[in-house]
């Protein structure tokens, strides 16, 4: 088989019941048994040079040649399935860790608030109490004027 040949898609090889498929996403190179027979589907970036689709194609039929497909058994395909579950599992605890963190944070924030705005609270009573000045009626007339000319 020439270099030539794995360079315009889709290119079907006989020997290897594999066709080649230039595809402009993706990985580099991957490969897949068919489904509906016993042959071979490649996808080689377009984006490669000539000389890195050619090592692409060939790395794909490495793969078959080292009957590589056949290797999974059906534990070592149940225990990737379990690694992916345990995997997402992971990630749903580290998101409802990130999550009462984030709780954490807001409830923090807002005892701080209320704090303040205890104080300010305290603070208008002694005004209103010693002073005699009535905080809300300060307020309500600077918005009034702010109102009447907001610039």
């Amino acid at each position: 088989m020439k270099d030539a040949e794995f360079l315009y898609p889709p290119q079907y090889i006989q020997e290897y019941d594999l066709t080649i498929y230039r595809v402009p996403f993706g990985m580099n190179e991957e490969v897949t048994p068919n489904a509906e027979d016993a042959g071979y589907t490649a996808y080689v970036r377009e984006d490669l040079t000539d000389e890195e689709a050619v090592d692409k194609a060939k790395h794909a039929i490495k793969h078959i040649k080292d009957r590589q497909f056949q290797m999974l058994s059906v534990q070592q395909m149940e225990a990737d399935a379990h690694s992916t579950e345990n995997e997402i599992k992971q990630k749903l605890e580290e998101a409802k860790k990130q999550e009462e963190l984030r709780k954490k944070k807001v409830l923090a924030r807002k005892k701080r608030l209320d704090k303040r705005l205890k104080k300010f609270e305290e603070r208008d009573k002694w005004l209103q109490d010693n002073l005699g000045i009535d905080v809300n009626e300060m307020r309500i007339r600077a918005m009034e004027r702010q109102l009447k000319d907001p610039f």
